[in-house]
């Protein structure tokens, strides 16, 4: 997969036999079973793990061609190096300085939410069944829901939810119904 502008969130399962690289510029992220967020600016990449772990190389973009000039390749060099970044862990890599080695920290888990905010949906309802709503909070949630009973699956919700406060969600049907 290649990353050409902006951000994007990867979700991913451990397959050894069909690794997940995302490439982004000079930067290549290979995931190890997890969740990350890869954003692509002018002058970096940022990788933010949020599960598991994914390994950052940079890769040696020019080679001399036969004529004298260089050619862009997309091959890791052999004096690539990689990076190992865990959950919680966020990597930024320099795209204006050559062979710069990646700068990792740990983020806080608000400075994390705030990172991700950008990730998550507004859902808004008016009278939608409330089979419909915990569908969509099922899309893009851990915890599914599951409403057994068919009255309550047909009874009309209005709101404006962020499709990650799962919580939220069960606390308005305890409070309003």
């Amino acid at each position: 997969m290649r990353l050409v502008r902006g951000e994007a969130h990867f979700s991913v399962r451990t397959n050894p036999s069909r690794p997940f690289i995302v490439q982004a510029e000079r930067v290549k992220i290979r995931a190890v079973g997890t969740a990350f967020n890869v954003r692509l600016a002018t002058n970096f990449v940022e990788v933010l793990v949020t599960e598991g772990r994914v390994r950052v190389a940079t890769e040696n973009r020019t080679e001399k061609t036969e004529d004298g000039g260089s050619a862009s390749s997309s091959v890791l060099s052999p004096q690539s190096s990689a990076t190992l970044i865990r959950a919680g862990e966020r990597a930024v890599l320099s795209l204006v300085e050559p062979g710069a080695v990646p700068k990792v920290n740990t983020v806080a888990a608000d400075e994390l939410a705030r990172l991700l905010a950008w990730h998550y949906r507004q859902l808004e309802f008016t009278d939608a069944p409330l089979a419909q709503v915990v569908a969509e909070f099922n899309r893009d949630n851990q915890v599914k829901i599951v409403v057994d009973d068919p009255v309550l699956a047909a009874l009309p919700i209005g709101a404006t939810l962020r499709s990650d406060n799962v919580e939220g969600f069960v606390r308005l049907l305890e409070t309003s119904f």
